[in-house]
């Protein structure tokens, strides 16, 4: 199986930042994946652009909100700043796991690339929501 996980600020955080602090940021991200799929076994990759993606093995058991809310609690617990000290939140969002196609190198590819791909719609569908949900007329008429 494979999973994309996307990070939609990860991209604003490379234009507020230096190369040295967006590295960093990438190695802290790539940190807690690991820690967080720690009890799987996995490979884990960063796609660029605050995209990344791992493949798992026994991934039918995988749980992406279950997944998606460890990881954001460890990203919480390592306290992540920018050099100097204005606070880095990184929110990730999982997409549902999908079966790793391994009958040719282009199916393989054609898996990841999916599997970031429902990632991002996962991302792009909760922005569209908390767009909709935060516009003056909602908020004027409480809802």
């Amino acid at each position: 199986y494979t999973v994309g996980i996307v990070v939609p600020d990860l991209e604003s955080t490379f234009r507020s930042s230096s190369v040295y602090e967006y590295k960093s940021t990438i190695a802290d991200f790539a940190e807690a994946i690991a820690k967080t799929l720690k009890p799987l076994k996995f490979l884990a990759a960063h796609a660029g652009g605050g995209k990344f993606v791992c493949v798992l093995e026994n991934g039918d058991k995988f749980k992406a909100q279950q997944f998606e809310t460890a990881l954001k609690e460890e990203l919480k617990a390592m306290d992540l700043t920018f050099a100097d000290t204005r606070p880095l939140a990184l929110k990730p969002v999982v997409g549902e796991p999908i079966a790793l196609q391994m009958e040719s190198s282009r199916n393989i590819a054609s898996s990841l690339v999916r599997a970031v791909e429902m990632a991002k719609a996962e991302a792009q569908r909760l922005r569209e929501e908390a767009s909709q949900s935060s516009s003056p007329l909602k908020r004027m008429f409480g809802q």
